[in-house]
């Protein structure tokens, strides 16, 4: 159901939903894959600002990754070097997650 209610959102709406559907208790753990894309960005954003502790998938591609990277530390979200197109960079990714998100996007 919940599936359904969030397909084609925006990261604002995604994080929205979110919080009407659960709201976060000690700082749960959410993993957002795409983070430093536009939606990806504004969900971890209000991720955070509804008290989710995030985990921000980054794929470590030159210095724009880098600078994306330390906006999202800046903000308080914690960063993970990986790439979802090789399996080994994400392991333990998710570990002490309650949900993840994709905001991959499509090339």
């Amino acid at each position: 159901a919940a599936r359904a209610t969030l397909a084609g959102a925006s990261g604002a709406a995604l994080a929205s939903r979110a919080r009407a559907m659960a709201p976060p208790a000690k700082r749960d753990l959410v993993v957002v894959a795409g983070a430093t894309g536009h939606v990806g960005s504004c969900t971890v954003t209000e991720l955070l600002a509804a008290g989710y502790a995030v985990r921000a998938v980054v794929r470590s591609s030159g210095a724009t990754s880098a600078a994306a990277a330390g906006r999202l530390q800046a903000a308080g979200a914690e960063v993970w070097w990986g790439d979802v197109t090789k399996p080994a960079t994400l392991r333990g990714c998710c570990d002490g997650a309650r949900a993840a998100v994709s905001c991959l996007g499509v090339r």
